[in-house]
């Protein structure tokens, strides 16, 4: 007779539980990704406190999250947030629709390119923190000037990113079109704006980036409120705490900006997914 060998069953539910586990990782990839990254940097950051060990220096999650806790009962520290929250919005909803219009123009019209685009480079490379005082001397130390500042820094990311955008639609595509004969709103809605749409929005993320960061500088000068006004206050009392707070508050924003517009520019590109 002959013998009739046993199923290791321990094997098989090891490698189907393994096959679930990465289904679900890859069903959950991108959040499964952002969290372990959150927890490695909250981690190497209570690393690095744990070393220094002096509040007066350096405070680490726990302490902020804690200095966090006390500062939300203060209404200060709302408006605070409030304000530089509306600076980020009028700032960046001004170099959206600016950027978009200019690098649209420049990239469409040789003339204009060869006009104005040195001026552009030269501008994009003007130091942030010479233009905010010419902004508080033209509009005031109110939000105006702050809003300023922020198109400012913010603006020229776009402009470049999409002139480059539409430069970068491959001719062949533009040839087919005019073989078609398809009017130029077909050209512009079918073809121009899906193939420039991934340099947009790496644009937008740049100039976000940049309009989160001249938050802090923009509010250096003659700040009323604001999270770079707390920072600044409470770097000269040498509360540390609430100085992480204030940088923390920062992060947040830059990440939770630059994760909504990475979600945007999967949505309105699926055809840039890969088979990795």
């Amino acid at each position: 007779m002959s013998k009739i060998q046993d199923v290791p069953l321990e094997e098989t539910q090891d490698s189907s539980f393994v096959a679930s586990v990465k289904t679900v990782y890859n069903r959950h990839r991108i959040g499964i990704n952002f969290c372990l990254s959150v927890v490695l940097a909250l981690l190497t950051w209570e690393f690095i406190d744990f070393v220094f060990d002096d509040p007066d220096f350096f405070t680490g999650p726990v302490a902020v999250a804690l200095e966090f806790g006390v500062l939300i009962y203060e209404p200060r520290f709302w408006e605070n947030i409030n304000y530089s929250g509306t600076e980020l919005i009028y700032g960046f909803g001004l170099a959206m629709i600016l950027g978009v219009v200019i690098g649209a123009a420049v990239a469409f019209s040789r003339t204009l390119d060869e006009m104005f685009s040195p001026i552009l480079v030269g501008l994009y490379a003007t130091p942030r923190s010479v233009a905010a005082p010419l902004f508080i001397i033209w509009l005031g130390l109110g939000i105006a000037s702050k809003v300023g500042v922020i198109t400012l820094a913010s603006v020229f990311p776009v402009i470049i990113n999409t002139q480059a955008g539409i430069k970068n639609v491959q001719g062949e595509f533009r040839m087919l079109g005019r073989a078609f004969n398809i009017s130029f709103w077909a050209m512009l809605t079918k073809i121009i704006v899906p193939g420039s749409l991934p340099f947009l929005i790496a644009g937008l993320r740049l100039g976000y980036s940049r309009s989160v960061v001249t938050i802090m500088v923009a509010e250096l000068f003659g700040a009323e409120a604001g999270i770079g006004y707390m920072i600044d206050h409470a770097t000269q009392t040498f509360h540390v705490a609430e100085m992480m707070v204030g940088i923390s508050l920062l992060t947040i924003m830059g990440i939770a900006g630059n994760e909504i517009l990475k979600g945007v520019e999967r949505w309105a590109t699926p055809y840039r997914k890969t088979l990795v």
